[in-house]
């Protein structure tokens, strides 16, 4: 019992399934799910092998068997062990047969095969490492339904070997085996499988078990037993091979993969060697022919990788076959299609390198043959019998025989059965080499003209290479190698497998399932890095201008699909001219025509260009050239185009393509405009054709007008061939431009108050000119604003001379910088290169420091100040007795006066010395040397710094050590002493460390206190010599750092020095070793956190603060403190999920975990647990904050009457117990005793706390508060009232004896007005009496009819289940599917047939027109207009709306990103119109547009793939339409149908019911059918006429097929087996009566229960004319009376029935007439039969899982932002466009029609009852309640019940779509894109646009007109555009306009 809860629990919480994207966004697509195993189970590796069916994965795990479905979520988890086992026990496992001691055992899972037997379901074969290893099978739709063989168990108490115990895998964990299913020698599919030999320890059935066997598949008592078996005790020959007894049990063979190659099988295989030269294992290839029934023809050969070199790589470790591609072919030299190559990964001795080596299967075959012929040449060598038991041994043989025969040799004689062991290797050399790494997997896959090998390694990675021969491939996708990790800490299994569309790789590791995408073409947004990715998948869709795979372009022609080489990519070589001239662009007025120059430009299709101006895209059609396209460019003037400071603009030049409307390739075109240069050196240091006037200062593109002598052209001229250039004498360039000579110039000094010339430096001064105004400089000063104007002089074109004159500047400091401009002539300017002059005042930059004054005067010479009148001043001013400024004296004369020092730092040291000490003040010297030997401290000489001095400002010394220890002092500097400034020496010390340990990672924040630890400048701390880092600022007593880490734990030194000495006292350290996590419990928290977890491991207290906090995508919470227990345990409560996070849980259905981590210290290991601790589990599941609901009584107070509280709430315990919960009523606890899901149970105080909340403030109630606290959160939920006597108890009494006298009045007028009652009522009992006894007989008569039909149904439910297990589902392809949608009813349609016969002429060019027309209809706006303009016509029918929205879609089925968009828009507009109606709510309801077509068409090829893909999963919406089809259809056959009428017994439709019976009483009949050779058992009704029972035989022998492919029952005869008589509808058997004639029945034939029939075709020279009822007619039978009869003029008044005669008048046993209504109890016994399959239906149809298309919920956004747009506020609104767009405008138009999608038969009655199940959706969807009375339908009133709740289902499925993350532009391209490859070219769509053209030939003037008054249309020439299609197609005409 406690092992049953133990996997009970353990199903319920330990399956994890995780679905991530690497960042957000994995360029793969890689969906991971993390598979745990169970507690005690072994847990690595847990996951052992994998198979793909029908796009679901099944799992073979440890003691687990997983069904998972293509997005990877579990679908089922199925337990398989572990299993009380002893491997020494024999089979059967149960019984007292075994003696030795059991033990629960982990089954290992051995083999994983999918068998998919032909009209059975599939069946799951598993195979364990308990029980011997046996297998078992199991169903793939019910995976907990198995059976277990263990064998003929008669043949375990035989004495004869155990050869029918089916123990046949491999029974240890490392033992391999390997099992795959192939065809055997007689075609059947059988099972071959190898293991190693495990037979030891004298375990009897192991002993007996071969190396290689063939086992049998069916039937089913068969299953797994040997193939071919001769049962002869001397014989014993089995269809197996084994190992020589004599060495079983040291030759071990290690199986490492099969598979099959042509008629042959193949093992792959290590083996120990044999050969003395090489010890090491071999790898070898065994070969089996699949028509040797004895396994005879058994050969192995090595397998040789080996290099050039000699490294031999002797290990093979997976391998795989394919048949290559073109490539791969033609360098191996393969004939296409003959021959498949062997591609496998090895590793060396070592296992530490792998190589991949290719095989050609040819070769191994021609190897064989030479290894066979060698043993047939008497070679012993090849001796077979060396380790195989029967082995040959080889004789001389001179038979000749040809290689087949060699291949498949059978020698039938005992003893002679030749196995033998080759010796000649098959060697190839390595493809790809891989050090440090092992291969451990392979799939392989070819796609265009690659071969593609996808390898795991023992990293956990994918490895993708392309094999380009047999000794060369190319590994690509390398910079990706993130997204193409799979599992760190695993290697890939090897069963890696591609998907049926090889579009998916799945991958498997210990614990992880993977699935990516092969490719991720979209990653690359242009051609050269999708071609220079190597990805043999992806190619550039040049029109499309979009990286894909070839089936995702749209027309991959040659010229529109490149891949391969990045030289395949289109581009614009070049444009001529490359760039135009503004001047020249107008001038021309816009018409420069640009050649350009276009590599690979795709043919038959027109081009536009296009110019990216500020404007917007300027587009101009493009006319073609010999090398490309021709185009003309726009009038910049027109656009207003800005060229700015840079003089021109690159514009985007991109060529459009008119066929998809994009633009796929582009190159720069320039404008320039030269006079937008403002200076020479810009003007003429470009490209452009611009010169610069330097006499009249412009830039031109034509100087012809200019000064010759003052022309410079640009260094870089281009000739734009549109004009005439004029020289400048050779000067070009900017080299030629006037300009200052900065370097040459600078600096330039200019003093305060005083006038000076200044010499300005620099090139190509012009001459001055007649007339011209000389040269000038202006100095431009900033703050205060200020121009300082002086004259100039050209010396000569080098050197100028300015004179500037004497001004009074402001100064903020001692100087500033001003800019200096050079003019001349008419306000030219010179370039200056931003020279600068320094405008400076002596006196402000002295300051009154006579010292720094001196200074300046010795060292900055060009400033030329001087120290004079006590003041520093421009050495002209101390000489100018004319000065008329003031004079300073001072007594000292020139002399400067002593130092004068402000501050000392630091003014404290250690006595040690060294302190770096800082003085500052004023004249504190003029240079070094007046200081170098001049200061002292402390009567301590302190040394300056030389490079720290600043001249008479700042001092930099050390000072010297303390001769006698701690003391103060003076500071002397120059002989002058400062006796208020003073310095200290001291002496620190340390004496204490708290804490005094920590972990060896380091990270501790340690506090050593001491004595003057802020001393000089500075401390530092070590720890062993390793710096303990300081955290702020010491202060005089204690300074804080962080430990380093260390390498070893124990006790280390820790010392402190400050300015480079020790101080006193050293403390230690202790180091321990680094916290452990070893687990954390309980791993479920509420979002708003707060529950403390218990954390378990080691050395907890080494740490002094740990903290946690979680992790989700890469995003890390804030941190939460944890309060430390003991040294291995502590208490952490869980962090608050962020904001974000929360949000995302809202919107979304799968569970939020997140990852655990703690920081403690700095020692990392922690805070990642998942990797450096994987035995923990670390994943912390977030839930939805619970809820505590408030009291609802008054007020929200409760009274309190009892012991115990009750809180109400919901979802509490999902992440918290009663521990996590407190209760607080006032200031008071609450004892919680008890948690549930729904209720927290406490018990209050006995006495009323006080009436105070909880944060202090009296409450308003007299009951005090109860809050509720769950972690985090706080709940104020109401108040409590505590019980208290009240006065109004004493009124009782009074009030009870006041209800008791009205009671007593009540009851008097009661038994008066029974007394009235009875008296009326026998004045009608004698009525009553008359009817009553007609009645019984009704009652009874309807009592009969009621319990015969229930009786049939309680009976019929099991038989309807049984039925339904065996079909399958014949859905059509997605080319019918789409002709079935788009055109209901028809057979046949115009876009079937091939092109239309194109008949031209010299006017008429309709081929070409056509094409155009196409084109004309990419589009966008033009399209929308065509179809705006159809609508608006009045004789544009609804029918025409609906051909136009089906013809629409078959144009644009592989392109439905256009059609999405041109239906987004259409959509739009309805959307608006509907708004603008009254009643907005009838949008989407009927088809009245063609927009509302359209969506129903869009949806319906959009979700194909939804019903076809999905319908393979028994719980898809698809496979329940199906299921749901089948159960009508069975059960309404169950009971009789009337052949003419069609009504039926059963029947959910009351117009279909059969109403009467007239004693007919039906028989079942079980009949044995005989057809073509084979028989069938098959039930019919004798009622049932031949062809009712034709079809029924027909169902049940072409049950698995669909209905198109079987025949018809007309084309079929029914005979009767023992006297060939043969039965028809009619012959002249047939009874007529009164001019009623009855179809012949099974009846009329006297057919009985088991009767033998035989089902035959008509013979070919018989004609079969049909009769008016569809029955068939046939001449010349064998008996006279079976003829048919035919029909005469005296027949035509024939009335036919079956069952019932129309306006039938029968009555029951001539009493009252039997209403036809009593028979509708029928509807409500069928409608009871078939609901669950109703429910069924519904609940797929209206769940919102991962499988749901992307399109619905961007379908459903768009309403819903288009009801916020337009302000709607009734929900009815939005829910009612919803449900008129998916689910009545598709989800109803399928129910009624599932021939739409499936090959099957529809009968009038499913017909009828399918029309009602929809008209039951339909009324789920309505929003308003329907009253319903005894007149309204039955088919409303059968269901009214149910519509509640299906109406229930509605509204959740569009909440939860709605609560879905909205769906991306990119997301849904790529399911689009998905839908437009499933396109095959099935429809002609040349004869499509004929259709629709001529809608616009018949509208021709309406849409011209419509074209014509729009703007944008005519701006892009579509009214000429369709004028050339008009003309095209019909020719010039005098009446239409002629656009040729």
């Amino acid at each position: 019992m406690e092992r049953k809860c133990f996997w009970l629990i353990w199903l319920c919480g330990l399956v994890l399934l995780g679905a991530k994207l690497l960042n957000g966004e994995n360029v793969y697509s890689k969906i991971e799910v993390n598979l745990l195993p169970p507690l005690g189970s072994r847990t690595t590796p847990f996951l052992n092998h994998m198979v793909i069916h029908n796009n679901l994965l099944y799992i073979g795990a440890v003691n687990r068997i997983f069904k998972l479905s293509f997005d990877l979520a579990v679908l089922a988890n199925v337990s398989t062990g572990p299993q009380n086992d002893s491997a020494l026990c024999d089979l059967p496992p149960t019984g007292d047969r075994c003696m030795h001691e059991k033990s629960l055992r982990d089954n290992v899972n051995k083999v994983l095969l999918m068998h998919d037997p032909r009209g059975k379901h599939p069946i799951l074969i598993t195979c364990g490492s308990i029980f011997q290893g046996a297998c078992e099978t199991r169903f793939s739709n019910n995976l907990h339904v198995n059976r277990k063989y263990y064998g003929q168990l008669e043949s375990m108490t035989s004495d004869l070997p155990l050869q029918d115990v089916y123990a046949i895998a491999a029974d240890t964990e490392n033992s391999s085996t390997v099992a795959y299913i192939a065809p055997g020698n007689r075609g059947n599919d059988v099972m071959y499988i190898a293991s190693t030999y495990t037979g030891s320890n004298n375990r009897l059935i192991r002993q007996n078990i071969p190396a290689i066997s063939t086992r049998k598949l069916g039937p089913r008592d068969e299953i797994f037993s040997y193939n071919n078996i001769e049962p002869s005790p001397i014989s014993q020959r089995t269809s197996s091979v084994s190992i020589k007894e004599s060495i079983r049990t040291t030759f071990l063979v290690n199986y490492i993969t099969g598979f099959t190659s042509g008629n042959y099988s193949y093992f792959v295989t290590t083996q120990p060697s044999q050969s003395k030269e090489s010890p090491n294992a071999i790898s070898k290839l065994i070969h089996l022919c699949q028509q040797d029934e004895w396994l005879t023809s058994y050969v192995d050969l090595p397998l040789v990788c080996k290099t050039e070199r000699g490294k031999v790589y002797n290990k093979v470790t997976s391998a795989r076959v394919i048949q290559p591609a073109r490539r791969l072919q033609k360098t191996m030299m393969l004939q296409p299609g003959a021959e498949e190559v062997l591609v496998a990964t090895f590793t060396d001795n070592g296992e530490n390198n792998s190589a991949v080596c290719v095989f050609g299967m040819g070769e191994v075959r021609r190897k064989i043959v030479a290894n066979v012929r060698l043993c047939r040449m008497g070679n012993s060598s090849a001796n077979g019998n060396k380790y195989i038991e029967g082995g040959s041994e080889c004789r001389l043989n001179d038979n000749m025989e040809s290689d087949e025969a060699l291949l498949c040799f059978q020698i039938p004689r005992k003893n002679s059965f030749s196995r033998i062991a080759g010796i000649l290797p098959v060697t190839a050399q390595p493809v790809l080499e891989y050090k440090n790494t092992t291969l451990t997997s392979i799939a392989l896959s070819t796609t265009t003209d690659f071969t593609v090998a996808f390898i795991g390694t023992n990293h956990g990675d994918i490895k993708k290479i392309v094999i380009n021969s047999n000794v060369s491939a190319t590994e690509y996708d390398q910079d990706h190698r993130t997204d193409l990790t799979i599992d760190q800490r695993s290697s890939i299994n090897k069963d890696m497998q591609l998907d049926s569309s090889n579009q998916y790789l799945f991958t498997m590791s210990d614990k992880v399932v993977s699935r990516l995408r092969v490719e991720n073409c979209q990653r690359h947004s242009n051609c050269y890095d999708c071609l220079s990715s190597q990805d043999p998948y992806c190619g550039w869709c040049t029109l499309e201008n979009r990286c894909t795979v070839r089936g995702a372009c749209s027309n991959p022609d040659i010229d529109r699909w490149a891949n391969g080489q990045v030289g395949n990519c289109i581009t614009i070589m070049d444009i001529s001219p490359p760039s135009a001239s503004a001047s020249v662009v107008i001038k021309l007025n816009g018409s420069l025509i640009v050649h350009l120059s276009i590599l690979k430009l795709p043919r038959m299709t027109n081009y536009s260009c296009v110019f990216a101006l500020d404007t917007g895209p300027w587009s101009v059609p493009a006319e073609r050239w010999s090398y490309g396209l021709t185009c003309q460019t726009p009038n910049v003037t027109n656009f207003r185009l800005l060229f700015g400071e840079a003089g021109h603009r690159d514009i985007k030049l991109s060529i459009n393509s008119t066929e998809t409307g994009k633009l796929f390739v582009s190159k720069n075109f320039t404008f320039y405009n030269c006079g937008a240069f403002k200076s020479c050196s810009p003007c003429t240091d470009n490209r452009w054709s611009c010169d610069w006037c330097v006499y009249e200062n412009k830039c031109l593109f034509n100087s012809g007008n200019c000064d010759a002598r003052g022309i410079i052209v640009s260094r870089n001229e281009t000739d734009d061939g549109n004009s005439t250039k004029y020289s400048g004498d050779g000067r070009r360039g900017p080299n030629h431009c006037p300009r200052i000579d900065r370097n040459k110039t600078e600096p330039v000094y200019i003093p305060n108050q005083r006038a000076k010339a200044i010499t300005i430096h620099g090139f190509n001064f012009p001459e001055h000119l007649p007339r011209m105004q000389g040269y000038r400089s202006e100095i431009y000063i900033t703050d205060p604003p200020l121009i300082v104007r002086g004259s100039c002089d050209r010396l000569d074109s080098e050197l100028i001379r300015c004179n500037i004159p004497q001004m009074t500047y402001t100064f903020k400091t001692g100087k500033f910088k001003a800019d200096l401009r050079i003019f001349f002539g008419d306000n030219t300017e010179v370039e200056n290169d931003s020279t600068q002059v320094t405008i400076y005042s002596c006196t402000r930059l002295g300051n009154g420091d006579c010292s720094y004054c001196k200074y300046m005067q010795n060292y900055e010479i060009l400033l030329d100040c001087k120290w004079c009148h006590g003041t520093c001043e421009y050495r002209k001013f101390c000489n100018d007795s004319q000065d008329p400024r003031p004079k300073i004296w001072r007594s000292s004369g020139d002399t400067c006066p002593p130092p004068d020092i402000q501050s000392i730092s630091p003014n404290n040291g250690p006595k040690m010395g060294g302190t770096r000490v800082t003085l500052t003040g004023l004249n504190l010297g003029t240079e070094y040397k007046d200081i170098q030997n001049n200061v002292s401290i402390a009567g301590v000489p302190c040394r300056p710094i030389r490079q720290q001095y600043q001249p008479s400002q700042r001092i930099v010394c050390v000072v010297g050590a303390s001769e006698r220890g701690d003391k103060s002092g003076h500071v002397t500097v120059l002989n002058y002493v400062f006796s208020k400034i003073k310095f200290h020496y001291l002496s620190p010390s340390i004496e204490k460390v708290t804490p005094a340990h920590g972990p060896k990672s380091g990270g501790s924040v340690i506090t050593i206190k001491g004595l003057h630890l802020n001393a000089g400048n500075s401390i530092s701390i070590t720890i062993n010599n390793r710096t303990c880092a300081i955290t702020g600022q010491a202060n005089q007593k204690s300074v804080i750092c962080t430990t380093p880490p260390s390498v070893q734990t124990g006790d280390e030194m820790i010392r402190a020095s400050i300015d480079g000495n020790d101080i006193y006292g050293s403390l230690m350290f202790r180091y321990y070793d680094d916290p452990t996590i070893k687990s954390i419990s309980p791993v479920r928290s509420f979002l708003s956190g707060g529950r403390n977890i218990t954390v378990i491991g080691t050395n907890f207290t080494c740490i002094q603060t740990p903290q946690m906090f979680t992790t989700v995508e890469s995003q890390r919470s804030r941190e939460s403190n944890c309060y430390i227990l003991n040294s291995t345990m502590m208490k952490c409560p869980t962090p608050q999920m962020s904001d974000k996070k929360l949000e995302r849980l809202r919107r979304s259905t799968k569970k939020l975990y997140a990852q655990i981590g703690f920081i403690m210290d700095n020692v990392m290991a922690v805070q990642n647990l998942s990797h450096n601790f994987p035995g923990v589990d670390s994943s912390l599941e977030y839930f939805p904050d619970p809820e505590v609901f408030n009291f609802t009584e008054q007020g929200r107070v409760k009274e309190f009457k009892g012991e115990v509280l009750i809180i109400r709430g919901q979802g509490l315990n999902v992440a918290a117990t009663k521990e996590d919960v407190t209760v607080m009523i006032g200031q008071k606890m609450c004892n919680v005793t008890n948690l549930v899901e729904n209720e927290i149970y406490c018990t209050p105080p006995t006495t009323q706390p006080q009436n105070i909340q909880s944060n202090g403030v009296v409450s308003n109630s007299n009951a005090p508060q109860v809050i509720v606290k769950i972690g985090n959160r706080e709940y104020q939920i109401g108040f409590l009232a505590y019980e208290t006597p009240s006065p109004e108890e004493d009124m009782l009494a009074y009030i009870i004896g006041g209800v008791a006298a009205i009671v007593f009045v009540i009851i008097l007028a009661f038994i008066a007005f029974t007394c009235f009652y009875h008296r009326q009522k026998n004045r009608s009992k004698r009525e009553f009496r008359k009817m009553q006894i007609q009645l019984d007989s009704l009652e009874s008569n309807v009592r009969n009819e009621c319990r015969q039909a229930f009786a049939e149904l309680q009976t019929d439910m099991t038989d309807l289940t049984n039925d339904l297990d065996a079909s399958k589902k014949p859905f059509y392809s997605f080319e019918s599917y789409t002709f079935n949608v788009l055109f209901p009813g028809m057979l046949d349609h115009v876009i079937l047939h091939p092109p239309m016969q194109k008949n031209g002429n010299i006017d008429r060019h309709p081929d070409i027109g056509i094409v155009h027309f196409n084109q004309l209809l990419q589009n966008k706006h033009f399209l929308l207009l065509l179809i705006r303009t159809l609508e608006r016509q009045k004789s544009f029918s609804i029918r025409d709306k609906s051909n136009v929205a089906s013809l629409l879609m078959i144009l644009y089925q592989n392109n439905m990103e256009y059609a999405t968009e041109i239906l987004k828009t259409l959509l739009a507009d309805l959307i608006e119109k509907s708004v603008d109606s009254r009643h907005p709510k009838l949008m989407l309801r009927r088809t009245e547009s063609v927009v509302e077509k359209l969506l129903a068409n869009w949806l319906s090829l959009c979700l194909y793939k939804y019903l076809v893909e999905e319908s393979n999963f028994p719980d898809s919406a698809g496979s329940s339409l199906y299921i749901l089809y089948k159960a009508i259809k069975v059960q309404v056959e169950k009971g009789p149908i009337d052949h003419v009428t069609c009504d039926a017994r059963y029947s959910l439709s009351e117009d279909r019911l059969l109403r009467t019976e007239c004693k007919l009483e039906v028989e079942m009949l079980n009949l044995n059918i005989e057809y073509e050779g084979k028989r069938y058992k098959c039930r019919v009704l004798d009622c049932d006429t031949i062809t009712q029972a034709k079809e029924k035989m027909l169902d049940t022998i072409f049950r698995n097929y669909a209905y198109s492919q079987r025949p018809l029952a007309a084309d079929l005869d029914l005979e009767l087996s023992n006297s060939g008589r043969m039965m028809l509808d009619e012959d002249n058997t047939t009874i007529k009566v009164e001019g009623w004639k009855q179809l012949n029945t099974l009846q009329h034939y006297k057919v009985l229960d088991h009767s033998e029939m035989v089902l035959t075709h008509h013979q070919n020279c018989r004609t079969m004319p049909r009769s008016p009822n569809g029955s068939v007619h046939s001449m010349g039978f064998p008996h006279r009376d079976a003829a048919p009869i035919a029909r005469n003029e005296t027949e035509v008044g024939t009335k036919i029935w079956h069952l019932v005669k129309q306006h039938d008048d029968c009555n029951n046993g001539g009493g009252l007439k039997m209403s036809s209504e009593i028979y509708l109890t029928r509807l409500l016994a069928t409608k009871g039969t078939l609901k669950q399959y109703i429910d069924d239906f519904f609940e797929m149809v209206l769940k919102v899982d991962s499988s749901m298309p992307p399109v619905i919920k961007y379908l459903f956004d768009m309403m819903d932002h288009a009801a916020h747009r337009y302000n709607i506020t009734d929900p009815d609104v939005v829910h009612t466009w919803k449900c008129n767009s998916l689910l009545l405008r598709f989800w109803v138009n399928i129910i009624k029609n599932p021939n739409f999608v499936y090959d099957i038969q529809k009968p009038s009655i499913v017909d009828s009852c399918l029309s009602v199940v929809a008209q039951t959706f339909m009324d789920s969807c309505s929003t308003s309640e329907h009253r319903l009375g005894k007149d309204s339908p039955s088919n409303k009133l059968l269901f009214a019940k149910d519509i509640p709740k299906y109406r229930k289902w509605v509204e959740k499925y569009f909440s939860d779509i709605q609560a879905l993350p909205s769906v991306s532009d990119q997301d849904l391209n790529a399911y689009l894109a998905e839908v437009s490859r499933m396109s095959t070219g099935h429809f002609t769509k040349e004869n499509a646009l004929y259709e629709l053209y001529n809608y616009v030939q018949k509208y021709n003037n309406e849409i011209n007109e419509s074209l014509e008054m729009d703007g944008f249309a005519s701006a892009q020439q579509l009214p000429a555009k369709l004028g050339h299609v008009i003309t095209a197609m019909e020719g010039p005409s005098q009446y239409t306009r002629d656009y040729v």
